[in-house]
């Protein structure tokens, strides 16, 4: 009897063996989730950014078009293009943005002959800690207002 009694209460616990086995697994599977934590946090820092890039992008050209085309900055004679700067969001590391307003032909190539037509290309470009830097571009052509308008 004292036998049976023996197997019963080895049969309650964990071998040293399989505690071993789980630690090793656990351990490993920490490993590979610390790992990748780190990348993943910068893809969503750098996906932020570029979302208010973009978002500072939309507001330049959505304001320079409720100006219209009148109101656009006319490049120096013989030039096809001028360029201004613009502060972007304080949230973006290191941000720089310009707007560039370009007379464009009716093949939408660049013209230093007054077209009726201009593209405003506006770009936010950011710095920040690795890999977390890049810049977002938006463009849109601008037509004078038809007569009567």
């Amino acid at each position: 009897m004292r036998r049976n009694q023996g197997r019963g209460r080895r049969g309650r616990g964990f071998t040293l063996t399989e505690v071993m086995i789980a630690v090793l697994i656990l351990g490993f599977g920490m490993a590979v989730f610390g790992a990748v934590f780190p990348a993943t946090s910068q893809a969503i820092s750098r996906s932020r950014h570029l979302d208010l890039a973009t978002d500072a992008c939309q507001q330049q050209l959505e304001a320079w078009r409720a100006a219209g085309y009148d109101a656009l900055p006319p490049p120096a004679s013989g030039m096809a293009s001028i360029s201004q700067s613009f502060t972007p969001p304080a949230s973006l590391p290191s941000a720089t943005g310009s707007v560039t307003f370009t007379r464009v032909d009716s093949s939408f190539a660049a013209s230093a002959a007054s077209t009726g037509r201009a593209r405003v290309d506006v770009t936010v470009t950011w710095t920040g800690r690795g890999p977390d830097r890049g810049s977002a571009t938006l463009t849109a052509v601008l037509f004078p207002p038809l007569a009567g308008q």
